[in-house]
């Protein structure tokens, strides 16, 4: 159960990162609002490094696996970001036919 419940917390906060990473970084650019790549793409690893450090630091008072909330965070900030720039992507092609 200790697996579980590491599992799923990692999930959700990788989950969470990566939606609001989505939301702040890269939604502006899909919207042709602004511009800017690179410093979109540093940005996104930063936040993904900082993601995976919070969950680092608090490895001594998180009481469930430590091994398994980090895999499952960096699971979730992929997964969902990988979702999230393919939606992106269908959004794009649909607007250009």
């Amino acid at each position: 159960m200790e697996y579980a419940i590491a599992l799923v917390c990692g999930l959700l906060f990788g989950a969470l990162v990566a939606w609001a990473k989505h939301f702040f970084i890269w939604r502006p650019y899909a919207q042709e609002r602004a511009d800017g790549i690179y410093w979109r793409m540093a940005a996104s690893s930063a936040v993904n490094v900082l993601a995976l450090l919070l969950v680092f630091l608090v490895r001594n008072i998180w009481p469930y696996s430590f091994s398994t909330t980090i895999i499952a965070t960096a699971v979730g900030l992929t997964a969902i970001a990988r979702v999230l720039a393919q939606s992106i992507q269908k959004r794009k092609v649909l607007e250009n036919k």
